[in-house]
């Protein structure tokens, strides 16, 4: 990325990084054999409690029905389990197989190499000042999506009634 390009839409700044992020650990993980649904082994193992397939779909923004075909090509691969909710029989929750826990280190490590990578030449206080203001564009973006979504759904509500 070129210096005037600073000027560009963030979307456009975190899409690229994004996608260079992944393009790079999908390469140094070639061999682990999950494609690239690293975010959603590390999502349900960084939860402690049992997760539901519709909350870690949630958690990374990924819709209903990618969020199925992502979860069949794991479970197909041997990574994660579907157990049913017995709480609720029309969810599942998903568990992860002795076959992903063997992975998880090595995958934790290439990302922890890939982060160190990405930010070479920053401080520690430059890296942590990073992730905090990007939380936080996070967070305010949520708010807002979380606004229009309320607006979108008063709308639909007051066309009904006319």
């Amino acid at each position: 990325m070129k210096q005037e390009d600073t000027q560009l839409p963030l979307g456009r700044h975190l899409h690229v990084a994004s996608r260079l992020y992944f393009i790079s650990l999908s390469a140094k993980l070639k061999g682990a054999d999950i494609d690239k649904y690293y975010s959603v082994l590390t999502c349900i193992d960084q939860e402690r409690e049992l997760i539901s397939q519709q909350e870690v779909g949630r958690r990374l923004m990924i819709d209903k029905a990618s969020m199925v075909k992502i979860v069949d090509y794991l479970a197909k691969k041997g990574f994660v389990e579907r157990r049913v909710n017995l709480l609720d029989r029309r969810s599942y929750h998903l568990c992860l197989t002795a076959k992903a826990r063997e992975m998880l280190p090595g995958i934790y490590k290439t990302m922890g190499m890939l982060n160190q990578e990405a930010f070479k030449g920053f401080s520690p206080a430059q890296v942590q000042l990073f992730n905090e203001m990007l939380c936080r564009i996070c967070n305010t973006l949520q708010k807002e999506e979380i606004a229009a979504e309320t607006i979108e759904i008063s709308k639909k509500k007051k066309s009904k009634k006319v």
